[in-house]
């Protein structure tokens, strides 16, 4: 595994995977209409930016559960740790520690 950190395109390329990803994010879960006014408008103690941070674990929540099948489903396809640890950008060891158990 290459390590994108120690060249100038591969740290580029990290970025801009980075942007892309936070862009889909927001283009697809942010309007005025949702996340944080939808929470602070259950109770008033509640703050938008709550309902933000709320909108983010739930993201993150949901993200990591598709991530465990996408995993899962890799292994039963044949990836090896090593391709899929190139794909979560770790080692192949840490990817079987924390996904070794991941089933479809």
């Amino acid at each position: 595994m290459t390590d994108p950190t120690t060249d100038t395109d591969g740290v580029l390329d990290l970025l801009m995977d980075d942007m892309r990803a936070r862009d889909t994010i927001l283009e697809e879960n942010f309007d005025p209409e949702s996340g944080g006014l939808r929470w602070a408008s259950r109770s008033a103690t509640r703050s938008i930016i709550a309902g933000v941070i709320r909108n983010g674990v739930l993201l993150t929540r949901a993200a990591a559960i598709l991530l465990r099948e996408d995993v899962a489903q890799a292994r039963e396809d044949g990836l090896s740790w090593d391709e899929i640890a190139e794909a979560l950008d770790t080692t192949a060891a840490e990817a079987e520690r924390r996904y070794g158990t991941a089933t479809h």
